[in-house]
Order: C-alpha cells, then sequence, then structure tokens
C-alpha cells in the first residue's frame, strides 16, 4: 500500500472518529459517552460490570470527548488546506502523527482489555472478577426465644434460612410482596409468609461479599414510584473491585423478575476501605433517589473525609435519576451553584446504615453507625433546609472525637442528634428502622421503632407536645438486628443476620 493510500485511510478514520466523538458528547441517556460504551460493553460480558463514574468524572470525561472530537475534526480540516495548497511535507507529518497516535491508542486500549492497569480507572471501570469466589454459607437458624417485652406484641418468624438478609423493601405495587435482600448477591421474594423458592434478581456474579466483612455486599434496593409503570428499580452493592455501585435494572415478565443483564450503571465509588459503606436507597416524598455513603473506613485517626465538601464519603445523597446523564441534580440541592459536589444533601456522618422516610410526615430519620462510644439518630424535619452537618468525625453522638486528625474546621454549625446511646455494656451498632402507621398497634402510630446490632434491642422513639425526644426500650430479642421494613399495611418487620426475617404481631 503506497503512502499516499494510508494518508487517505487515517484522513477518513480521523474525519469518522470526529464525527462519532463529536456525536455521543452531545446525545443524551445511554446514547451518551459513558452509556455507548456501557451498553457495547454490557454486551460484550454480560455482567453489567462497566460504567458508573460519578458525575464529576463523568462531566470531565465528557468535556474531553467534545474537545477530542472538536481537536479531530479542525485537523482534518488544516489537512485538506493543506493539501490544497501544495503543502504536502506538512500534510504528510501532521497525517504520520495520527497514525502514531492511533498505535499508540490502540496499545492502551489493549493493555486495559488484558488486565495489566492497576490504576483506580481501570479498577473502576474495567476490572475482572476473580476467577474464583467462595461466598457466604447460609447459617442454621438458631431458635429464637421468647422475647422480654414491654411493649405489646412479639416478633414472629416468617421466613427463614435466608444468607445474611440486609434489607426489607416494599415495591409499593400493590402485590403483597417484601423484597429481601441478601448480602450474597440476592434479592428473594416473600409473599405472605412463603419464602419463595426463585430469587427476584441474582447479582451473585458481580457482588463481593466475604465471611471477614459482613458489611459488603448487595446492600440496597429502592423501586421506582412509577415501577408497575416502568419496571425500574435501583440496587446499591459493593463489586469486585470494591467499588460502592448504584445500578439501574428492568423488572421483566409483569414485574414477576428483575433481569440482570438490563444493569445500568449510574454511580460507582472506590473507597479506601471495605467497611463503611452505607448502601441505603429511598425515593423521597419528592420523587428523588436518596443515597447514604459511609466514610470510606478510615478506623481510629480520620482524616475528615465525611467533612469534605468535596467527596461523597460520610453523606447522604440526592439525586434525579429520570433526567440527566447518567442522573441529573435536583435544582434545590444545598450545595449547587456553591462550594462542594452537587450531589450532597446531608453530611458528618460515619456510617449511615440505614435511613427512611416517615410515610405520614416527609421527616428523614438516619441512624449513624458509631467509631468507639456512641450511635446516633439523626433527624431532618420535612420541609427544613438540607445541608446540615451531623458533625462526624470532628464528634461522635455529644463528644469531641479524639482520632480526628483532618484539617481544622471553623464557623461550622453541628446539628446535634435527637437521640444517641453509648455502646456499653452490650451494645455496638444502631440500625435505623422506621415510623410505625400500621392498624395492629395504635399506641405505637407515629412511633419510630430502631435497634442494635449486639444487644437486639428495639426502642420506641417519639416527640413530645413539648417538641422534646422520648424513648423507651419496647424489646428485648436475641436477634442479630440489620435492617427494619414495613409492608403496605404500615406493619413492621426486622431482619436477622442469622437467616431469618420477623414480623411484629398482636
Amino acid at each position: 500500500m503506497s503512502f499516499q493510500r494510508i494518508q487517505r485511510l487515517i484522513f477518513g478514520m480521523t474525519l469518522i472518529i470526529s464525527l462519532l466523538l463529536l456525536g455521543i458528547a452531545i446525545l443524551p441517556g445511554e446514547w451518551s459517552p459513558l452509556g455507548t460504551l456501557q451498553a457495547i460493553t454490557n454486551g460484550l460480558t454480560r455482567d453489567g460490570r462497566f460504567g458508573g463514574l460519578d458525575l464529576a468524572f463523568y462531566q470531565k470525561f465528557q468535556k474531553m470527548i467534545l474537545i477530542a472530537g472538536v481537536v479531530l475534526l479542525a485537523s482534518t480540516g488544516i489537512l485538506t488546506y493543506a493539501h490544497r495548497s501544495g503543502r504536502a511535507r506538512f500534510a504528510r507529518n501532521l497525517t504520520s502523527a495520527f497514525g502514531i497516535g492511533y498505535l499508540l491508542a490502540l496499545l492502551l486500549v489493549g493493555n486495559l482489555v488484558i488486565g495489566r492497569s492497576n490504576s483506580m480507572v481501570y479498577r473502576q471501570i474495567f476490572g475482572v472478577i476473580p476467577p474464583t469466589h467462595t461466598p457466604v454459607p447460609i447459617v442454621s437458624p438458631t431458635p429464637f426465644p421468647t422475647p422480654v417485652t414491654f411493649g405489646t406484641g412479639v416478633w414472629q418468624i416468617i421466613a427463614e434460612g435466608l444468607s445474611a438478609p440486609t434489607a426489607i423493601v416494599d415495591p409499593g405495587d400493590g402485590s403483597g410482596r417484601l423484597f429481601v435482600l441478601e448480602a450474597t448477591g440476592t434479592i428473594r421474594v416473600i409473599q405472605g409468609s412463603t419464602l419463595l423458592p426463585k430469587p427476584f434478581l441474582d447479582l451473585k456474579d458481580r457482588v463481593l461479599q466475604t465471611p471477614e466483612n459482613m458489611e459488603q455486599g448487595l446492600l440496597g434496593l429502592a423501586f421506582h414510584p412509577k415501577f408497575t409503570e416502568n419496571g425500574t428499580f435501583y440496587v446499591f452493592y459493593n463489586d469486585y473491585q470494591e467499588n460502592s455501585v448504584l445500578s439501574r435494572f428492568q423488572a421483566r415478565d409483569d414485574g414477576q423478575m428483575g433481569d440482570p443483564h438490563s444493569e445500568f450503571r449510574l454511580l460507582g465509588i472506590l473507597k479506601p476501605g471495605a467497611r463503611h459503606n452505607g448502601g441505603t436507597l429511598v425515593f423521597g416524598p419528592d420523587g428523588y433517589l436518596y443515597v447514604s455513603l459511609g466514610d470510606g473506613d478510615l478506623r481510629q485517626k480520620t482524616k475528615g473525609h465525611a467533612q469534605s465538601l468535596d467527596e461523597l464519603f460520610g453523606k447522604i445523597l440526592r439525586l434525579d435519576v429520570d433526567h440527566g446523564n447518567p442522573y441529573a441534580i435536583p435544582p434545590d440541592n444545598p450545595f449547587v451553584d456553591q462550594y462542594g459536589r452537587d450531589e450532597i444533601y446531608l453530611y458528618g456522618l460515619r456510617n449511615p446504615w440505614k435511613f427512611s422516610f416517615d410515610s405520614a410526615t416527609g421527616d428523614l430519620y438516619i441512624g449513624d453507625v458509631g467509631q468507639n462510644d456512641w450511635e446516633e439518630i439523626n433527624f431532618l424535619a420535612a420541609g427544613q433546609p438540607a445541608g446540615l452537618n451531623f458533625g462526624w468525625d470532628v464528634r461522635e453522638g455529644p463528644e469531641d472525637f479524639s482520632g480526628y486528625r483532618g484539617a481544622p474546621v471553623e464557623n461550622v454549625m453541628f446539628t446535634e442528634s435527637i437521640y444517641y446511646y453509648h455502646h456499653k455494656p452490650n451494645k455496638c451498632s444502631v440500625i435505623a428502622g422506621v415510623v410505625y402507621h400500621g392498624a395492629a398497634f395504635p399506641e405505637l402510630q407515629g412511633t419510630y421503632l430502631f435497634g442494635d446490632f449486639c444487644a437486639g434491642y428495639v426502642w420506641g422513639l417519639k416527640r413530645t407536645s413539648g417538641g422534646e425526644w422520648e424513648a423507651a426500650l419496647l424489646y428485648d430479642t436475641d436477634a442479630q438486628i440489620t435492617s427494619f421494613g414495613t409492608d403496605a399495611a404500615g406493619e413492621v418487620y426486622l431482619a436477622d443476620m442469622r437467616g431469618m426475617i420477623y414480623k411484629l404481631i398482636p
């Protein structure tokens, strides 16, 4: 092949690539740059492991694509002008430079494809699932003793044999189903009092969960408010590269099954450590998706990640998942058009493992798992301005935290917890719950129920007419509580790490 033909080939390639880059840089939704690459890669791997960089990186990526397209298109114009003006040597040198550039790009792509890169970006996007993975074994349930009951009612087993359940979710579709997440990567369905044998969704091929760290795995599930119309739901999990992943899925068979091949990642964050993941997903009364993220597992000496507004660790995020690429920012988020990441809604949290909205009032309750001494319940009243700072990692509960190693925090107003309790003698991790609005226990109407993982206690918390918060220990159970949930009628359930689901009954 003559050099003139090679020149024409490179010129044609440059023109086509420039137009392609410009096209995908301005197209919306799944035709955006990440959406296009994600669709291609997921079509080949069938496991949904590609994509989901956070919005700030995505926007930079989109600008890079746009600039590259403009530069390449301008270069084709320069080449055309050089040929027509008789500057053959200049045209030849420029064409050779492009040829070398394309060759280097192919080598880089090949390096990524064969998995020789250990960069954070590679791990976040292209990380290869390890060939072997030992799932957490299902622990045989132990008998649940008769609880010491201070409140009325008892906790009755309605399902058992689950593998480390982490969440209980009502789909809001009138089907009477409850969905239970297993940390090992499956979503199970309880219909009435029957645990259906076939999972609604099986993601074990992409969810990381090991016996050494029970905080990882499949952690969050939220059904779109229009699930019956669009079949869309959202999942939060840790993947094999230890990214914290927020993904969208589609249901099939009239909402009876989730399609594991329909995954579209909206967010993927590579954390500095394996613990403190947060992971709860809830659609608020405003229709936006709220996401909790832990502070990144910084152990005894923390460096202010939860206080930093430049990163998403230790925050509650608020996202518009119905618009944007890959999501949009609600215009009234507190840090829009000012310093701080636009996704942030609340901050200063260590591990907001669970949170929920009061279905009657819209108030937001957050359980923040503490470090050495204190567990917290934090609160945002409906209509109250967001952007609150709950104090971690400068403070833990009512005290300053001695392990803080971040920059000095000045002129910042911390929001006090509405309730906190000490670890001594047998407590360890607060499990945020739900506000009761069922019919079985009229005396509990409007009471916020929450628990502790180690002690198995279930408290009730309620605001008095004078505006004070009062708590009472209602139940002393033997459960290793990981989550609370409600059904469509407002009745309350809890999940036990040992594989059981309980319902509070008269």
